[in-house]
């Protein structure tokens, strides 16, 4: 009797211990993501890049959005290509680097084509903003600013957990 009362509260309390870690690493999660998101991870969430928005949000004419379907049309293939590619390239990398004895040149080769594949894309979503301003009017660029800055603001970087606070590539440097 007093063996089994024993046991019912080391659950109870076992059970009360996990649901207090779970509803903090919760109220934790939640905190972080609404917290350090920050106002530019806030506004990609929001950035929806279709013809429909493009068109309505800057106020083109019919030729203009006509041609910027086509411009949105070539950006998203190009885009999915990269990123497929780059998938793939990680993919092979991480492979390659869970081997017993990974192969420096297999390994290098990733990671020079993966570098590679970041530079399109970033050309590619260069390109992507030329050929929109290209087709607007100064009033519509205002506006075109405005709606894609969330595409580049986002792309400051990511630093870690320390963010920019060391100078130094190693951390707090050499002491």
């Amino acid at each position: 009797m007093k063996r089994t009362n024993l046991y019912i509260w080391t659950i109870v309390v076992l059970v009360l211990l996990n649901l207090t870690t779970i509803g903090t690493m919760y109220y934790h999660m939640s905190r972080t993501d609404a917290g350090s998101a920050g106002a530019a991870e806030l506004a990609v969430e929001s950035f929806r890049l279709n013809n429909r928005s493009i068109v309505g949000n800057l106020g083109l004419s019919g030729s203009q959005a006509n041609e910027c379907r086509e411009i949105l049309s070539d950006f998203r293939e190009k885009v999915r290509n990269i990123n497929q590619s780059l998938n793939e390239n990680r993919a092979g990398l991480f492979g390659e680097l869970r081997k017993e004895t990974p192969d420096a040149e297999a390994y290098l080769g990733y990671s020079a084509k993966i570098g590679e594949l970041h530079k399109a894309l970033k050309m590619e979503t260069a390109q992507f903003y030329l050929d929109l301003k290209a087709l607007c009017n100064p009033a519509q660029e205002a506006s075109l600013n405005q709606l894609l800055a969330p595409l580049f603001s986002a792309e400051k970087g990511n630093f870690g957990q320390g963010g920019k606070q060391h100078r130094n590539r190693f951390g707090r440097g050499h002491q």
